[in-house]
């Protein structure tokens, strides 16, 4: 099994999808988080705390934002998707090291391998 990431054209598309793997979610997930944050008030109180904040915003003051986030000082919709972000997030993570983990697994066992 290991033998096909030899090939220089399944390891180019294997990167190709991982890539897409690593870019697109985040992606979507930014688009879905805005477009939901701007349903209710309270989440866009959020979002105009969060422009005002800028992008290059102090971790104190990220910080505490996504504290109050979790109190539930913009609802519990808006804490609700906080979570589910965090979920989301969290399995992209694994799948991305797992799928990225196994070509690298399979590196280190071609290495063994005549060519």
């Amino acid at each position: 099994m290991w033998h096909v990431f030899r090939d220089p054209s399944f390891r180019l598309w294997y990167l190709v999808i991982g890539l897409a793997l690593l870019v697109l979610p985040p992606i979507v997930m930014a688009l879905w988080y805005h477009r939901k944050s701007r349903e209710t008030a309270a989440g866009r109180d959020l979002m105009k705390r969060q422009n005002r904040m800028g992008v290059r915003a102090p971790p104190r003051q990220v910080a505490a934002m996504a504290r109050d986030i979790a109190v539930g000082r913009y609802g519990a919709d808006v804490a609700s998707q906080q979570r589910w972000t965090y979920v989301f997030f969290l399995c992209w993570f694994l799948v991305n090291a797992a799928y990225f983990g196994l070509m690298i697994y399979a590196d280190a066992v071609n290495k063994g391998l005549p060519p």
